[in-house]
């Protein structure tokens, strides 16, 4: 699946360089004309370019900086169909990145009040794919919440593979709340990777202003009951080139 996906953005990347050194005797299209010919063929065959999850009722979603920020016209994924972003505002520090859509999740991530330090099971929702709807999944994870490292920055260790398209992905308690977004992965030991913490996220979506919520411990319930909630609120992101 992933190295279709590669094969399918290098061969988009070929055409559109061709087309771009052929522009002498075919003339440079406008940028409607480019919006529109993009939008058309994304429309039936968008690009999962990361993951992201909606943290407000009204629309408001994020993922990743790298993801969002370095998308022309980023949009997310629903089952009802694209919806753009707009109004995007990327983190001065961290890659982490927040949009408004109109899309109206039916539910949505909430954050944690509390700390805790040490090594506690987590679960990891992303999307596996780069095209259409692609297949949601739940890695079991163990985040590494030491006095020792760095601000902003959470360690997590995943069951499974962390993939190139799990960016934005959410990192969930066993409560539900989100306390990390994936942003990074090893290059040789795929099963670590780092992601943006839940302080860092909440401190960007109050400096742009957007809606979140913010819940205390709650009570002890089923891990992976809680966990499963994220499939209402976690998309593939589709960069509409």
């Amino acid at each position: 699946m992933l190295s279709s996906c590669l094969i399918a953005k290098e061969v988009l990347g070929l055409g559109l360089g061709l087309l771009w050194r052929m522009h002498v005797v075919l003339g440079v299209p406008s940028l409607a004309t480019w919006q529109a010919i993009a939008l058309t063929a994304s429309d039936r065959f968008p690009f999962n370019a990361g993951t992201g999850f909606f943290v407000s009722a009204t629309g408001d979603f994020v993922s990743a900086a790298h993801v969002i920020g370095d998308c022309p016209l980023p949009a997310v994924v629903t089952p009802e169909g694209l919806t753009i972003g707009t109004d995007v505002v990327v983190a001065n520090g961290g890659d982490v990145a927040v949009m408004r859509t109109t899309f109206h999740p039916r539910s949505f991530a909430t954050f944690p009040t509390y700390t805790e330090q040490g090594w506690h099971p987590v679960a990891i929702a992303r999307f596996v794919g780069c095209g259409g709807m692609p297949s949601f999944s739940l890695a079991d994870a163990i985040a590494i919440d030491t006095m020792n490292r760095l601000p902003g920055i959470l360690p997590v260790a995943a069951e499974r593979p962390i993939m190139g398209g799990n960016s934005g992905s959410p990192v969930i308690d066993a409560q539900g709340n989100v306390i990390g977004l994936v942003v990074a992965r090893g290059i040789e030991f795929t099963h670590y990777g780092l992601a943006v913490d839940a302080p860092a996220i909440v401190m960007l979506l109050r400096h742009a202003d957007r809606d979140f919520t913010a819940m205390g411990r709650g009570l002890p319930g089923s891990y992976i009951g809680q966990a499963t909630l994220a499939a209402d609120y976690t998309f593939p992101v589709a960069c509409l080139y």
